[in-house]
C-alpha cells in the first residue's frame, strides 16, 4: 500500500506523453519514479475515437462536486463552422473545451485498455476493486 492507503496500477499517458521536451520525456520521468506507464496511440480516425465516446458517455459516473469544469467543457466543445456552405466540419475548433475534450477521451481509453488488461490476469479479482471504499466506490 502506498503513502495514501492505496497503490497506482499503470500510468496511461496521451500519445504525446513519449515527446520530448527541455525536461525530457513525461513517460521516462514517470518510469523513473518507478511507475509502470502506457502510452497510448494517438487516434487515427479522430472523429470515429469521438462518436465511440459519444456512445460511452451514459455510463459514467461524474460526481457533481468536482466534474462540473469538465463537463462545462464537454457541452461546449464543437467542430468548427463552415461559413461558406453553413455547415459543420468534420474537424473539432482547437480551444480550450478540446483539450478537456481529449483529457476525456482518453481517460475512457485508458479505462478500457485497463479493464482489457485486467481481464487478462490470472486472479478473478481484478486489481482495481481490493482497494475502493465501500461507500463511493473510489
Amino acid at each position: 500500500r502506498g503513502r495514501y492507503g492505496f497503490t497506482y496500477g499503470e500510468c496511461f499517458l496521451p500519445h504525446d506523453g513519449s515527446h520530448g521536451s527541455l525536461t525530457g520525456r513525461a513517460c521516462d520521468e514517470l518510469r523513473n519514479f518507478g511507475y509502470l506507464v502506457r502510452v497510448m496511440k494517438r487516434d487515427e480516425d479522430l472523429i470515429g475515437a469521438i462518436d465511440e465516446c459519444k456512445k460511452l458517455f451514459h455510463i459514467v459516473d461524474f460526481n457533481e462536486e468536482t466534474s462540473g469544469e469538465l463537463l462545462q467543457h464537454l457541452g461546449a466543445y464543437r467542430y468548427l463552422w463552415n461559413e461558406k456552405l453553413g455547415i459543420w466540419k468534420k474537424e473539432p475548433r482547437h480551444d480550450e473545451h478540446s483539450h478537456a475534450a481529449d483529457c476525456f477521451r482518453y481517460l475512457l481509453k485508458a479505462v478500457d485498455n485497463y479493464i482489457i488488461s485486467t481481464e487478462e490476469m490470472e486472479d478473478d479479482k481484478p486489481i482495481y476493486y481490493e482497494n475502493r471504499n465501500s461507500v463511493t466506490g473510489y
